[in-house]
């Protein structure tokens, strides 16, 4: 059964055969690092994105789709999602309730470092990948809500939730309390759950990103996005591409095609 070490040791192989130097720099790399790469890439590959690697000139891994747009592929390291969710990165023999924490902040952050990198005048991606045992979880649908919303929480007052925009990756709130965006670079943000036999992917798109993606060359990966735009001040409406409440796309591992120059 092909697993996680097939995925990084085909997609070493691709780039010896086409982009030696970057081959070079793929295998000095930490685990996690080439861990987020090559599963990005085999992700983008299988969904027929025809993923290629950009101009090695600090932006991007990668370009798609005829150039239409671009991913960046990043990680967590596991002990920062172990230490940030509590969960731990084991699998235990007995049954039991584990509480954890959600990475939205995390994410935010980890955006808002990548922003400028992505700002390259077209759609640009970010995919973050983990391996953790609690990815499934982490990286799940609620979690990429999560990343127009922030976190929900219910108040005392409301039989609705409120919602923390300072957790979001793409929204904040005004002085007016009006809703405005926030790292507009990155068109849209690709959570990437790693188990091991497969990748489980989905997303979250920007609400009015600089450069719009349109996610039709990955339409088998769901995303969420505003129904609305601009926001108004009561309610923020939510809706996938792929229905209602669908589940993470799954990839199964496998080797990285080299196709012929």
């Amino acid at each position: 059964m092909p697993t996680q070490y097939t995925v990084i040791d085909s997609y070493a192989k691709y780039l010896h055969a086409k982009h030696r130097r970057a081959c070079w720099r793929f295998e000095k790399r930490p685990h996690e690092a080439q861990l987020a790469e090559a599963i990005v890439f085999r992700v983008l590959q299988k969904c027929s994105a025809k993923p290629d690697l950009a101009d090695q000139s600090g932006g991007p891994d990668f370009i798609c789709a005829d150039g239409r747009f671009m991913v960046e592929a990043t990680a967590f390291t596991t002990h920062k999602v172990t230490s940030d969710s509590i969960l731990p990165n084991e699998i235990s023999d007995e049954v039991r309730v584990q509480a954890y924490a959600h990475l939205t902040r995390q994410i935010s952050e980890k955006a808002g470092k990548k922003h400028s990198q992505l700002a390259v005048g077209k759609p640009a991606l970010l995919a973050i990948a983990s391996d953790h045992v609690g990815a499934t979880l982490l990286f799940d649908t609620y979690a990429a809500a999560c990343l127009i919303t922030g976190e929900p929480f219910w108040t005392v007052a409301s039989d609705e939730m409120s919602v923390n925009f300072t957790l979001s990756a793409f929204l904040r709130q005004g002085d007016g309390n009006e809703i405005i965006t926030y790292n507009t670079g990155i068109s849209a943000i690709i959570l990437v759950a790693i188990t091991h036999d497969a990748s489980y992917v989905c997303g979250a798109l920007h609400p009015k990103p600089d450069h719009p993606f349109d996610s039709r060359p990955l339409w088998e990966i769901p995303f969420i996005q505003c129904k609305d735009w601009p926001i108004g001040k009561k309610r923020i409406r939510l809706a996938w591409t792929m229905g209602t409440n669908p589940r993470p796309h799954k990839v199964d591992h496998g080797a990285i095609r080299v196709d012929s120059p």
